[in-house]
C-alpha cells in the first residue's frame, strides 16, 4: 500500500503541480517511510512484547508470533 501510495503521489503532482519526477524520488520516500515504521512502530511493539514477556512467558511468546 505504501508503494502505491507514494506513485500515486508523485504522479499527482506531475499531473497536476507539473512537478519534474525522477524515479529516485519516491524509492527515497518509500525507504524514508519503512524507516519511520521501523524505528517508531514495530520496534516499541517488540519491546512492548519482551517486557510483557518478563511478567509472564505466554504472553511474550504469543505476542512475539504476532508480529
Amino acid at each position: 500500500m505504501l508503494v502505491s501510495w507514494e506513485i500515486w503521489k508523485k504522479r499527482h503532482n506531475r499531473v497536476f503541480k507539473r512537478e519534474e519526477a525522477t524515479m529516485q524520488g519516491p524509492v527515497n520516500c518509500i525507504t524514508e517511510e519503512i524507516l519511520f515504521w521501523c524505528t517508531c512502530v514495530i520496534m516499541p511493539l517488540k519491546n512492548h512484547a519482551r517486557l510483557a514477556g518478563a511478567k509472564d512467558d505466554n504472553a511474550s511468546t504469543n505476542a512475539t508470533t504476532i508480529i
